[in-house]
């Protein structure tokens, strides 16, 4: 499996969350996203309490990035539930609780 490769770079994954001018640039190989003030969660205009702790993470490594839904409520991505995981190539609106908020799974992606 190609995440146990050590050489394997990841993408500067782009989230924007909408109604907001806040825009992360994050570049880790697990990014969790759930409802701020839980362990690992790291974006902090997530607080709304329809929004699951962890609710969902995405796997990050060249050229491939998956969105597992972590939640009982699911991840709506491009407005199709997800209820177990998703390839994400591309921009994505993404919705989540009450939230809403995009992913260019690559920075370098003209869109």
């Amino acid at each position: 499996m190609k995440f146990g490769k050590k050489h394997l770079k990841s993408n500067t994954i782009e989230i924007i969350i909408i109604g907001t001018d806040f825009k992360y640039s994050i570049n880790d190989k697990l990014v969790p996203v759930g409802r701020w003030g839980y362990q690992m969660n790291n974006i902090k205009e997530l607080k709304s309490n329809s929004i699951s702790r962890r609710h969902f993470v995405l796997i990050n490594s060249k050229d491939d990035i998956w969105l597992y839904n972590l939640s009982k409520n699911g991840t709506f991505v491009d407005g199709e539930k997800i209820m177990n995981k998703k390839f994400l190539h591309g921009l994505h609106h993404i919705k989540i609780g009450n939230s809403e908020l995009t992913i260019k799974t690559d920075s370098k992606l003209l869109l």
